[in-house]
């Protein structure tokens, strides 16, 4: 099944995450579009924007890396902030949407094996 995210409901979105010199989407909004699948919240909003930073973050940091930027030392994790996951309230994807138990259960597999 495919990824499909909507960014239309981003508010300034070409201002807080401008596009990166390719013309790509940005880093951190690529690695919040792909985050939702581990962290099974489909949509960012208000009300559940920092459990979505806090499993991104876990994921990021136990697990492995979503995206990495490219610098002259090598790869740097993108780990986004939780200010710039309250400023891509309203991305939205049609990832599956997980309880915190599976959430949990889908970590611990994932971390211990």
């Amino acid at each position: 099944m495919s990824l499909d995210y909507d960014l239309r409901k981003m508010v300034n979105r070409e201002l807080n995450f401008p596009a990166e010199t390719n013309g790509d989407l940005s880093g951190v909004v690529q690695t919040m579009i792909w985050a939702t699948i581990p962290v099974g919240i489909g949509e960012i909003t208000t009300a559940n924007a920092l459990e979505f930073h806090r499993r991104m973050t876990m994921w990021i940091n136990q697990v492995g890396p979503i995206f990495n930027r490219m610098t002259d030392d090598g790869p740097v994790p993108i780990i986004p902030t939780y200010n710039q996951v309250m400023a891509a309230t309203g991305l939205r994807t049609n990832a599956s949407p997980k309880t915190r138990h599976k959430f949990w259960k889908d970590f611990e597999r994932a971390y211990f094996g």
